[in-house]
């Protein structure tokens, strides 16, 4: 798993950037580009999550790829938004999970064994990952507390 999400995933830069880590885009997803949409209430959260669901039933053999992507994307957006701002984000994770994607042959998809998105397959694999090779900030600590 370690390869898997180092070589689509991230790229480790030499710099000396606060962030030892860069998000490189799966192509031809546009998962980055949906889930920027939760910054802004503007866009329904269930527009949202239908955006995410008809990616994966474009092509359901990128599955894999694009939750992956979607958690690496969620990830950013959490560490972008502010503690008591991340409701929208908390009310999004909720809505994806209550929504079943079922394929053309009325199968529901599944990633790893999960069911997409209500087992939210691989999601603690990006959560660790993201926790072990990258910059992320402890919730129950302040940056100013951990001298970031």
């Amino acid at each position: 798993m370690l390869l898997r999400s180092a070589a689509l995933c991230f790229v480790r830069t030499a710099s000396t950037n606060s962030t030892p880590f860069i998000f490189r885009r799966i192509p031809n997803m546009t998962t980055t580009v949906t889930l920027d949409s939760l910054k802004s209430s503007d866009t329904a959260l269930p527009n949202i999550v239908q955006s995410l669901s008809n990616q994966v039933l474009a092509d359901e053999s990128k599955a894999d790829d694009l939750v992956w992507e979607t958690w690496n994307s969620l990830f950013a957006v959490v560490a972008k938004t502010p503690r008591e701002e991340q409701g929208r984000l908390v009310n999004f994770v909720d809505l994806l999970r209550k929504s079943p994607v079922k394929n053309a042959a009325g199968q529901e998809v599944t990633v790893e064994g999960g069911a997409l998105w209500a087992d939210l397959p691989t999601f603690g694999w990006v959560a660790r990952d993201l926790w072990n090779w990258g910059k992320m900030t402890s919730p129950l600590r302040s940056p100013q507390s951990t001298g970031a």
